[in-house]
């Protein structure tokens, strides 16, 4: 009772979606037009193709940054692809364990929140950026979530990479807009994705996904 106060009292609600807002509405009996929907505008939308681009694909990796937070799997990837890890927080001894363990030469990490500028930056500087969302398969909560980050690599056109048998693995297959990486044989993974096969992975996860989230199917 006392939330459903609170928010009442409030008259400027942010929400990432449509559907959200909706959930708003009707748990705390707010109208919807107090509720703004910040989804996919929450980040910058210019993103130029510029004839310096790094033609090699670049990994981001946004959240927290712990020792059970997929971390293996980063080092690995880093003998094969550019790393961005931006840790919004994270454990010194995971950071010190990847800077200890990763292909210094293809790691960047940013430590703190404020990082759409450097992120924005990254992304144009490559031709291929994916954000890699580790969510562990064999984790049940973890097997059907649908994280921020996803909606911050659908908001500024970035395809995701996410593990098989997971929900994300899912959404993967069904609008083909990223890669599945799978989990077991980590070794075969490789990113072979020419201009084209990239531009409909964009292309689906700006257009396919924002329809598919307005219309509540995703």
């Amino acid at each position: 009772l006392n939330e459903l106060k609170k928010i009442k009292k409030n008259h400027n609600i942010i929400t990432i979606s449509n559907l959200n807002a909706k959930k708003l509405s009707i748990m705390y009996l707010v109208n919807t037009s107090r509720i703004t929907c910040i989804y996919n505008q929450n980040f910058s939308k210019k993103l130029i193709l510029k004839d310096c681009i790094k033609e090699e694909p670049l990994l981001i990796y946004i959240g927290s940054v712990a020792l059970d937070r997929g971390i293996e799997d980063i080092i690995k990837l880093s003998y094969q692809y550019h790393i961005l890890i931006i840790a919004c927080n994270y454990k010194i001894e995971a950071i010190k364990y990847l800077e200890e363990n990763c292909f210094q030469d293809n790691l960047t990490i940013y430590k703190g929140m404020n990082y759409e500028k450097l992120l924005i930056k990254k992304v144009e500087e490559y031709r291929y950026p994916f954000f890699i969302i580790l969510i562990n398969p064999t984790h049940p909560s973890y097997r059907y979530a649908l994280p921020n980050k996803f909606f911050q690599a659908q908001a500024i056109g970035c395809p995701i990479i996410a593990y098989d048998r997971t929900y994300l693995g899912s959404i993967i297959l069904k609008y083909k807009c990223g890669l599945i990486y799978p989990q077991v044989s980590t070794k075969k993974f490789r990113i072979e994705v020419d201009m084209d096969e990239y531009v409909a992975m964009k292309d689906a996860m700006v257009n396919k996904l924002e329809l598919a989230i307005s219309n509540e199917k995703l």
